[in-house]
């Protein structure tokens, strides 16, 4: 911990911001003590290094989960002081209607108002359809994110990039709990999703560098644990809040934690070798190689060997055709992430349909998540990712049928079916999420399939809120086969495929 400590200070110096050019070594001889290697290799694969930047993804993924949840509703109900009651689904509530609070103020006198648990036939408060917008708007802002981060580290460097989404984060996530218009709140919860989707994927950028192949999808899933765990503790979280205004507040402290984290983010070793800064390229190796207990001698060589190593990986990408097998594997990872991404997102928002207590039935979901991923840790590592993710889309397929069979007027959802599709889509998602955020970066091809596969994961989310205004026209039992058929088609079609077809 004390060298931990000390390293964690010695990040944050100053570096010479004067622009340096590509050393030239006197021969071109490579000394026998420093063969080929990549930067994991060179620093340690895994360490107190890594470790540290595990628990900013851990820590990334929980703000990010808690913030998306943070609109959903949990609740049956809404006590406003304001004592107005609105109905959104007509004159007259019925048995079919779903529940329909949410953690969304429409005016000041709500702010303060408790969290409640009552009856599905009350009235409510908040306005419903802001929280399907507002489920919109922040997938909206994770994909903003997924295509201008990389240009924004490039530019702007890490811990600037950081350390700016973080500040925006945190001044969004206060000035949250006073807003009292529409507009206002949609704009606010834009910025939200941007600043923490930066942060989150900054996060994942810095452990990927320098993890090692063998530990990275270990480090992946068990950071994601963070992702579930918000989903678990969000009702909890309201309940010891008990108002719109102090969950507010409570949930703008993470980012002050990241805050402290980001502090000693280290900048791109690839990004300093293209700029032709190798002295900042081999200052934060050497950070990293000391931190693990690694040696840095010859690093001079080691950075220009690494240098030639990108260079050629860029020529070979600009060089590469592209032919139908390439388009072909393009369209299937899009099938997979729109399917996973919608299953999943679907799977969290049929919680709305419960009659009784949904605060119970919405941690049940989460736990059943936090199982999901602690059980994946053990398959993926002697199942195929694509044999995995397929295996779950199909169950979660069969659950949904399942659903539909068991499904009747006193219970729109039955709690074992609707737990064994939230345990498969949650599987699924999260096998197509990994892949995509730590994708193996020695393939030239890897980097367009993770920007194919982010897209279509949030276009399945961006559909699942849209399909949720389905919910102002009642309840139809038809809906769970609706969802099923596409997706088992796809998780079958794709289980057939042969390998070759995937580059990755």
């Amino acid at each position: 911990m004390a060298l931990t400590g000390f390293c964690f200070l010695r990040m944050l110096s100053p570096i010479d911001e004067e622009r340096e050019s590509v050393q030239r070594l006197d021969s071109d001889a490579k000394p026998e003590s420093c063969p080929e290697k990549s930067l994991p290799q060179m620093v340690g694969g895994h360490g107190p290094w890594q470790l540290r930047h595990w628990a900013l993804f851990l820590i990334a993924g929980f703000g990010c989960s808690l913030h998306l949840f943070s609109v959903y509703p949990f609740s049956s109900a809404v006590d406003c002081s304001c004592g107005r009651k609105e109905e959104i689904y007509g004159t007259e509530t019925s048995s079919t209607s779903p529940n329909s609070s949410e953690l969304i103020p429409v005016n000041k006198a709500c702010f303060y108002g408790a969290f409640l648990n009552t009856k599905q036939d009350s009235g409510i408060c908040p306005n419903g359809g802001l929280v399907i917008y507002a489920k919109g708007i922040y997938f909206v802002g994770i994909l903003l994110s997924g295509l201008t981060t990389h240009f924004l580290i490039f530019r702007f460097g890490k811990r600037i990039t950081a350390l700016v989404s973080c500040a925006l984060l945190l001044v969004s996530s206060v000035a949250v709990a006073w807003v009292q218009n529409t507009g206002s709140y949609l704009v606010l919860r834009l910025i939200i999703s941007f600043g923490m989707m930066n942060v989150y994927l900054l996060s994942v950028s810095t452990l990927k560098e320098f993890m090692g192949e063998e530990y990275i999808l270990v480090y992946g899933l068990t950071g994601h644990i963070g992702w579930s765990l918000a989903h678990l503790l969000l009702p909890l979280a309201a309940w010891l809040a008990g108002n719109w205004f102090n969950f507010s507040i409570s949930a703008a402290c993470i980012a002050i934690v990241l805050f402290i984290f980001l502090c000693s983010i280290p900048e791109s070793v690839e990004d300093f070798l293209s700029k032709g800064l190798n002295t900042r390229a081999q200052k934060v190796i050497r950070q990293a190689a000391w931190c693990n207990g690694y040696h840095t001698q010859d690093v001079e060589y080691f950075t220009q060997n690494l240098y030639q190593h990108e260079t050629k990986e860029n020529l070979k990408i600009r060089c590469q055709h592209v032919d139908f097998k390439r388009y072909f594997d393009f369209f299937l990872r899009f099938l997979m992430g729109l399917s996973a991404s919608f299953l999943y997102f679907t799977s969290v928002w049929l919680t709305d349909w419960r009659k009784d207590d949904r605060s119970d039935f919405y941690a049940l979901a989460g736990t059943t998540e936090f199982a999901a991923s602690l059980v994946l840790l053990f398959f993926t590592c002697f199942v195929p990712p694509k044999h995995l993710w397929s295996a779950a889309t199909v169950l979660a397929s069969g659950s949904l049928l399942l659903m539909y069979a068991t499904t009747n007027n006193e219970s729109p959802i039955s709690t074992p079916p609707y737990l064994l599709t939230m345990f498969f889509s949650s599987s699924a998602f999260t096998v197509v999420l990994m892949q995509t955020l730590f994708h193996r970066p020695c393939k030239s091809v890897s980097n367009w399939n993770a920007v194919v596969s982010g897209v279509a994961l949030c276009f399945g989310a961006i559909l699942a809120a849209l399909v949720d205004f389905q919910k102002f026209h009642g309840w139809n039992p038809k809906l769970f086969v609706i969802f099923a058929i596409p997706n088992l088609t796809i998780g079958c079609s794709i289980a057939v495929i042969p390998e070759r077809y995937f580059t990755l």
